[in-house]
């Protein structure tokens, strides 16, 4: 059976989009599928490193600016987790949170037409993020412990939520900077990427995370 050849092109050939490429590979689709979505975190690495910047940049803020929310965090803290955390059954919270962050992370790529959006709700996060590690703090729990807390699941759901960030700004900067497509086509091809992604990285590790918050993190601080 043919295989497209997966090498550079040489300057007279026109290249493929990296979407379009795991068609070449239909011998081999399991490889074709890790080729395409290594070539797409590596062609938009930073992005994605942008947006770990601006999670770090809203994490700092709202730790160090605590004493100016104290008032309200705890009012912020119970209306996130309303509805999500169910006593006594672990697999409900499970897939509460699951189905939070898979709507999160989905409504961050659809709102990247505005591309300042997704970056907006990174920091966002972030500052929320700071505010209530802060607040664990003040209420007695060590910051190791809070760590521990945090860690196990956010490994997986923060990577997922950064790609998700980065991949819906794209779809804003591609009609911003179609460079020399026409705005349809960036788009359409921004969103291709985006809609890969969100199903074959965001959307296991979010729904993976969510049940390692639920049985393990949540064991680790218990």
């Amino acid at each position: 059976m043919k295989q497209c050849n997966l090498s550079p092109p040489k300057d007279s050939e026109r290249p493929l989009p990296v979407i379009g490429q795991i068609a070449c590979v239909k011998s081999a689709p399991f490889r074709g599928l890790i080729f395409t979505t290594k070539e797409l975190l590596r062609k938009n690495g930073k992005l994605i490193a942008g947006c770990f910047v601006i999670l770090l940049l809203g994490v700092s803020l709202g730790f160090f600016l605590f004493p100016k929310f104290e008032d309200r965090i705890e009012s912020i803290v119970e209306q996130m987790f309303a509805g999500i955390i169910v006593k006594e059954n672990r697999f409900q919270t499970a897939i509460n949170i699951m189905v939070r962050n898979i709507t999160v992370s989905a409504i961050v790529i659809l709102t990247g037409i505005v591309f300042f959006i997704p970056p907006t709700i990174v920091f966002i996060n972030g500052f929320v993020a700071g505010l209530v590690v802060k607040f664990s703090m003040s209420r007695g729990i060590a910051l190791s412990t809070v760590i521990c807390g945090v860690l196990p699941h956010s490994i997986l759901e923060i990577p997922a939520f950064m790609i998700a960030a980065a991949f819906g700004a794209k779809i804003g900067f591609s009609m911003l900077f179609p460079k020399q497509k026409s705005r349809k086509k960036a788009f359409t091809e921004s969103l291709k990427e985006a809609a890969y992604v969100y199903f074959l990285i965001v959307l296991p590790l979010m729904i993976l995370a969510a049940f390692v918050e639920s049985y393990v993190s949540t064991s680790m601080v218990l």
